[in-house]
């Protein structure tokens, strides 16, 4: 199926979010489950945080299997809390193996988009984050990917092997 092809099947994109800088001592991170992903998480510094295949994503995931636009993962400055919210993709975004449209994340909460999984952690004062860097605009890319969409639901196991 082409690009063009896949395209067509995702949802309309929604309007974008005006982007805010989270305060350094909210920050969290994205911390890649499978050793398929070369970085070693992708750090929450601002919200929103745009999820999905193309480039211009904050946190592209190079799989055919995610929507453009596939989530995004959202800051609550009122509550000092995050939350995912799914574009209403194709293939799903799922918290701890439960499909989700929104849901509010807690430390060590498994985040799943589609296949690719990733684990919620709160920072704690210290965690190696530096703040005079500027947020990662990080592009994961996947050992292999072999471009079949498989079930619509979430593996049993955590754990991604290679789908070769």
């Amino acid at each position: 199926m082409s690009d063009e092809d896949q395209d067509s099947r995702d949802a309309p994109s929604p309007p974008e979010t005006p982007r805010t800088d989270i305060p350094q001592e909210d920050w969290a991170k994205l911390v890649p489950v499978s050793s398929r992903y070369t970085q070693e998480f992708y750090l929450l510094k601002y919200s929103p945080v745009v999820v999905g295949r193309a480039s211009a994503s904050d946190l592209a995931i190079t799989s055919g299997h995610l929507s453009r636009r596939h989530a995004e993962v959202r800051y609550n400055p009122k509550s000092r809390s995050y939350f995912v919210l799914d574009f209403s993709s194709k293939n799903g975004t799922f918290i701890n193996k439960k499909k989700v449209a929104s849901h509010d994340l807690a430390d060590g909460d498994v985040v799943q988009f589609h296949r690719e999984i990733f684990r919620f952690e709160l920072l704690e004062p210290g965690d190696g984050a530096d703040s005079n860097k500027p947020p990662a605009e990080i592009e994961f890319e996947l050992a292999s990917d072999s471009g079949d969409a498989g079930p619509e639901e979430p593996p049993v196991e955590l754990e991604l092997e290679d789908e070769a």
